[in-house]
């Protein structure tokens, strides 16, 4: 996948999750359920996703994989992967969660992606 496709959609979707989480957590937090102690650490994950969303934004001109963009490469791809592995364990759990499951699989393609950026070299053109 080209990196700025890559940059531009991985960051509209972290944008838009982070603006969701921001501007409606008590809404988030009663349709699944946590109760009004968790709006704040709702508020707090919506930081964290805008902040990557401005850094993907950011970076989307820049050569990703190589020396110089490594580093913003590996920030997604451990984000994606630890994402990945904690949401199918908990849609093994919770399999009637269904936001669950499509928000898994989300983050298994955008690992899958930021993985190949990660250990494939930029230049390289497979056959």
């Amino acid at each position: 996948m080209n990196s700025k496709a890559l940059m531009i959609n991985t960051s509209s979707f972290l944008g838009l999750l982070g603006v969701m989480l921001l501007f409606l957590p008590s809404e988030i937090s009663h349709f699944f359920g946590f109760g009004t102690d968790y709006e704040i650490v709702l508020q707090l994950m919506s930081g964290i996703y805008l902040g990557f969303a401005m850094l993907n934004w950011m970076s989307k001109e820049s050569i990703l994989g190589g020396i110089y963009g490594r580093p913003i490469v590996l920030g997604n791809f451990f984000h994606f992967f630890v994402g990945t592995i904690s949401l199918i364990k908990f849609s093994f759990k919770n399999s009637d969660e269904i936001a669950f499951v499509v928000l898994g699989a989300v983050y298994s393609i955008l690992a899958v992606l930021f993985g190949i950026k990660l250990f494939f070299h930029p230049n390289v053109k497979s056959k």
